[in-house]
C-alpha cells in the first residue's frame, strides 16, 4: 500500500470513528426525548385520567422546553387545560 492509500485509509477509519460516536450521541438524545415523554405521559395520566389523541400527538412534537414548562405546571393545574396555558412555543 502506497502512501496514498495509507491516508485514504486512515481518513476512512476516522471517518467511520467519528460517523459512530455521532450515532451514539444522537441516540442517546433520542433516548432521552423518548424518556422525558414517556415519563411525562404517565404523570398526566396518573393526575388527569386517560388523555386524548391530540394531547399524545402534542407530547410526541413537543421541544425540551415545552416538557419542562409543562412538568413544572403539572402538579399545580386544576385540569389538563391549565398544565398547557401559556405554552413557552405557541
Amino acid at each position: 500500500m502506497n502512501a496514498a492509500e495509507q491516508l485514504r485509509e486512515e481518513g476512512r477509519r476516522e471517518g467511520r470513528q467519528e460517523g459512530r460516536r455521532e450515532g451514539r450521541r444522537e441516540g442517546l438524545e433520542e433516548g432521552a426525548r423518548d424518556a422525558e415523554r414517556e415519563l411525562l405521559t404517565r404523570l398526566l395520566v396518573m393526575r388527569f385520567g386517560p388523555l386524548e389523541q391530540g394531547v399524545h400527538e402534542r407530547l410526541v412534537s413537543s421541544t425540551a422546553a415545552q416538557r419542562r414548562a409543562w412538568s413544572e405546571r403539572l402538579f399545580d393545574a386544576a385540569d389538563l387545560d391549565a398544565v398547557f396555558d401559556s405554552d413557552p412555543e405557541q
